[in-house]
């Protein structure tokens, strides 16, 4: 779908060049894309916490890679992987600052009379998800945390092998230090595998949601994005 997305894009804003900003599996789905489709033209790739390279994923590789752990049995069990399953995994990554620390740090902000606002946004997106359905959990699981084939090109889509040396698009790698989802190197790794010259990789001190929500997000993360891509592409005109 990111295909037809980005011809209708660049149709609409009459460019023949564009930028996709990638978010967590958003940007390891943008690889995919901007390796296998040359037009229109891919000027900017924007990572947010996006994991490329899978070969230490921390907590993931001790569950993932577990001696009986098995997804294609999850997958041909349950057609759609229920939303709660992926947010239970998810929050035993790191299950003290998930459920304890997110009430600390709400009852801290109202105790020194702070605004919640950010916090409630960052707990309304972290219980926000949805059911995953299960053929793609099996392939998400198998070519990537256990095969780790992205980095390896052998992924294969429709017949077509993706290869990252062929992305040529300036690259702003972005992570969290504090992100126990997708681990700053897993993004990092994009500036070794990625074939481009124009490469940027900067952290920040926050968690996976933080980078995008938050004091944080809003005050140095949105503004070093607008400023990089400002250096790097014309202005749009109507």
């Amino acid at each position: 779908y990111i295909a037809p997305a980005a011809k209708r894009v660049a149709r609409n804003a009459k460019s023949p060049e564009i930028t996709i900003i990638g978010y967590c599996m958003g940007g390891t789905m943008s690889t995919m894309y901007a390796a296998l489709f040359d037009k229109p033209v891919l000027k900017n790739l924007v990572y947010l916490a996006a994991p490329i390279d899978f070969t230490n994923a921390g907590i993931y590789d001790v569950w993932l890679r577990a001696q009986g752990y098995d997804p294609d049995r999850i997958a041909d069990a349950m057609e759609l992987i229920p939303k709660g399953f992926i947010d239970w995994g998810t929050r035993m990554l790191n299950p003290m600052a998930n459920y304890v620390g997110t009430y600390t740090r709400l009852w801290k902000a109202i105790e020194e009379d702070k605004s919640v606002y950010f916090w409630k946004v960052l707990n309304k997106w972290a219980k926000d998800n949805i059911n995953f359905p299960g053929a793609a959990y099996r392939d998400w699981i198998r070519d990537f945390y256990q095969g780790n084939k992205l980095v390896k090109n052998q992924i294969v889509l429709r017949g077509k092998r993706v290869q990252l040396q062929r992305i040529k698009a300036n690259l702003l790698a972005l992570v969290g230090q504090r992100d126990h989802i997708a681990l700053p190197h897993q993004t990092e790794a994009a500036l070794t595998y990625l074939g481009g010259h124009d490469k940027t990789y900067l952290e920040y001190p926050v968690g996976h949601g933080g980078l995008v929500f938050g004091e944080i997000a809003r005050d140095q993360v949105f503004p070093e994005v607008a400023s990089w891509l400002a250096e790097r592409s014309e202005p749009w005109e109507e």
